[in-house]
């Protein structure tokens, strides 16, 4: 039976006994909302369908999985045996990992920027090209 009373939301329901919404997969006694109508509890078991992207990227990878990005991006492993396969590469929408050592590469990584862009504003760090001398 469809909701007597408009919700905010199509796939809600309105409980007379409550006098309030009720959200799509709430359980009653009884029975529970499902997608606007009220239905056998059985029914809320099941999850609801997700309308998730199907883009390899870090926001689709989560909704299909049902965690958040950061958990995807945390435990997104890169498999280079396969160079064709997605999961070769780095999964667009994580930050990129960057080393931690006290090297050129890993500063310019932390810094988002170029090993060139960084040596031009920290032209004595260790790696960066040793500046000309200025005769005068």
């Amino acid at each position: 039976s469809k909701c007597e009373k408009k919700t905010s939301d199509p796939d809600n329901c309105y409980s007379k006994k409550l006098k309030k919404e009720v959200k799509h997969g709430e359980l009653g006694k009884k029975n529970c909302c499902w997608y606007g109508d009220w239905e056998d509890k059985s029914k809320c078991d099941k999850k609801p369908e997700k309308n998730c992207c199907n883009a390899v990227e870090a926001k689709c990878e989560a909704c299909k999985a049902g965690v958040t990005e950061e958990e995807v991006c945390r435990t997104w492993v890169i498999d280079s045996s396969d160079p064709f396969s997605y999961r070769s590469r780095p999964l667009p929408g994580c930050p990129k990992a960057c080393c931690k050592a006290n090297t050129l590469e890993c500063m310019s990584c932390a810094a988002g920027v170029t090993e060139e862009e960084y040596c031009r504003t920290k032209p004595d760090t260790m790696g960066c090209p040793e500046p000309c001398c200025r005769a005068y």
